[in-house]
């Protein structure tokens, strides 16, 4: 999908996992696994394509890049290597990972 994203091309899905989270404009996601709505969020996505591209485009740049991606690993990482190790405290960590 965020490749998808990235190519400019138009993305919409039904609701699942944190998908929300990902597709920048509401009407993306389909609430319902109803081929009706659909059909009818893919013919907006066409309608749209160009501004539904631009914001997928922006959400990708902002939160999809390789070292954000690098970064939140490491983040992981960090928390499991620290959970494993007696003499390692937590004291070190970002405050959302504890």
């Amino acid at each position: 999908m965020l490749e998808a994203m990235a190519c400019g091309t138009p993305v919409v899905s039904t609701e699942y996992s944190d998908i929300r989270r990902i597709l920048p404009l509401p009407w993306q996601v389909v609430h319902q696994r109803c081929p009706e709505l659909l059909a009818d969020a893919i013919q907006r996505a066409a309608c749209e394509r160009s501004s539904v591209a631009k914001a997928q485009c922006a959400w990708v740049e902002q939160h999809a890049t390789a070292e954000r991606s690098v970064a939140a690993m490491e983040a992981v990482y960090a928390i499991y290597a620290t959970r494993n190790s007696p003499r390692t405290k937590f004291t070190n960590l970002p405050a959302s990972f504890t």
